[in-house]
């Protein structure tokens, strides 16, 4: 992606439009596209990367659809290997949701779907994590309906170096003092 001018002593020497399409890279890494996309992107400057979620999403969509589950977990496993567990929550998973949370029972058996098999990949991923050195934290909520937001919680916590307990089942708040 880039080829900066060379010193003879084999220094890279970057000049300022080295500078900028580095920042560039740097700004598609940041909103989640792979480092094998960028050049893609760098080279249509009009590509949107709300754009390119959306084509995940309707990817993620497509296997729920399909009813494949293993490909659908397939899936799953390698983009939580090429993206950190904040950009796939923030980008894909939880704007999903939100598309299939509705009164139609086609759309709610497969947000369920969907549902589950995060659940156990993120259950993988938090025990694969318990494995390693850090602080021990339980992730809780009160109130709530959405347990599976609990989850995509507690994966992110595991990535920065906490080892993660989900309690599954809301807590009801008391309001007795």
């Amino acid at each position: 992606m880039l080829k900066p001018q060379r010193t003879d002593g084999g220094h890279r020497l970057f000049n300022d439009a080295d500078i900028d399409r580095i920042r560039e890279i740097k700004r598609w890494i940041d909103n989640g596209v792979q480092v094998s996309k960028v050049k893609i992107l760098l080279s249509n400057e009009n590509v949107d990367v709300q754009n390119v979620w959306r084509d995940q999403q309707e990817t993620l969509l497509t296997y729920l659809q399909s009813g494949n589950l293993h490909s659908l977990r397939t899936w799953i496993k390698e983009l939580g290997q090429d993206y950190p567990a904040q950009t796939l929550t923030t980008h894909l998973f939880i704007p999903l949701r939100r598309r299939l949370q509705c009164q139609q029972p086609t759309l709610q058996a497969l947000l369920a779907i969907l549902d589950g098999v995060l659940i156990n990949y993120i259950a993988i991923c938090l025990a694969s994590a318990r494995k390693k050195q850090g602080k021990d934290a339980l992730v809780v909520g009160w109130n709530i309906q959405d347990t599976t937001r609990l989850w995509l919680e507690g994966w992110i916590a595991s990535q920065q170096g906490w080892r993660i307990d989900v309690l599954a089942r809301p807590l009801a708040q008391s309001t007795t003092p």
